[in-house]
């Protein structure tokens, strides 16, 4: 893949616009601080860059998305402007050569701007013979069409330009509380190995690992039992292989043999869960005997094997 080069005699005329025939420079941007952000950067590639006039004004028209607050300036050419954008960036606009304005309705989604002007809310053909007039009506939010202003034989295209600047925002994470056990912040998103994995606490003694809902997760309010958020069989299965994919390194094939011993509720018993080992005994019956032979302790929830690509089992515990 490779830059696409124009041939020589494709360039746009330099002189396309003129004293008599202005042309119109546009910006704009969400507000008026970035807005004259952009004018500074525009200014300070005016004075770099050896640029077509006739395509810069081209592409600002038709490459660049219509925003909120705006900015238009009739220039005759390349130095023109530049001393009208500097005039812009030191004291705002004249109403005279440069104009600027801001859509009312506070649209945050500014790809639908255009769309809402109604026709009657568009330029009048008149407006299209006064470069002037035409500037001050689209600062005022008027639908301008541009391609209007150039005949067959001007050959504008669109080149590559600045940008505009990125709005300088901050955002924080902030904690969410709910209840006296949980809050989410930004060391803890960090921490976090899975959606349903969420920490390796593992020892020399374990693999283990630790997961903290809030109960407000998408998977609890949308599985309830008479009122009661129970964990879904599903996500306890990928809790299962992630854990042992986390732990092994190793790409598990298939769980097999379950056993679902109780259901994992939400705020159930005070969060106090039955002693492991009643658990235990009382499902001692389910538990295949190559399992106990394979050394599986008691187990809070289930029992189960994992299938390895040889077609081995090993037995866990979750």
């Amino acid at each position: 893949m490779q830059e696409y080069v124009y041939p020589d005699n494709s360039e746009a005329d330099e002189n396309y616009f003129s004293s008599d025939n202005l042309g119109i420079f546009v910006l704009s941007a969400k507000n008026h601080e970035q807005l004259t952000q952009y004018a500074e950067k525009m200014l300070k590639f005016l004075n770099s860059e050896d640029v077509n006039f006739t395509n810069l004004l081209f592409t600002l028209q038709l490459g660049r998305e219509e925003m909120k607050e705006r900015l238009a300036i009739a220039a005759e050419n390349k130095g023109d402007l530049a001393k009208k954008l500097q005039q812009f960036i030191n004291s705002g606009s004249d109403n005279t050569t440069i104009f600027s304005g801001s859509i009312s309705g506070g649209k945050k989604n500014y790809k639908l701007l255009a769309k809402s002007l109604s026709k009657n809310n568009s330029a009048a053909p008149e407006d299209y013979k006064n470069p002037l007039t035409l500037a001050k009506e689209w600062a005022n939010g008027k639908k301008v069409e541009w391609k209007k202003l150039y005949n067959s034989s001007c050959k504008a295209r669109r080149i590559s330009l600045p940008t505009i600047p990125l709005a300088r925002e901050v955002f924080w994470f902030e904690k969410k509380t709910n209840g006296d056990n949980y809050h989410l912040n930004l060391n803890n998103v960090c921490e976090i190995k899975h959606p349903l994995v969420h920490q390796n606490v593992s020892d020399f003694s374990a693999q283990k690992f630790v997961s903290t809902f809030s109960g407000d997760e998408f998977f609890l309010n949308e599985h309830q039992l008479n009122g009661v958020k129970i964990l879904p069989g599903s996500a306890v299965i990928e809790m299962a292989r992630t854990a042992v994919e986390l732990s092994s390194g190793l790409k598990v094939s298939s769980i097999g043999d379950i056993v679902w011993l109780r259901a994992v509720k939400i705020a159930d018993n005070n969060g106090e869960w039955p002693d492991a080992d009643t658990v235990w005994n009382n499902a001692a019956a389910w538990i295949p005997a190559d399992a106990v032979q394979a050394g599986v302790t008691p187990a809070n929830y289930a029992i189960y094997y994992i299938v390895r690509s040889d077609g081995t089992k090993e037995y866990k515990q979750l």
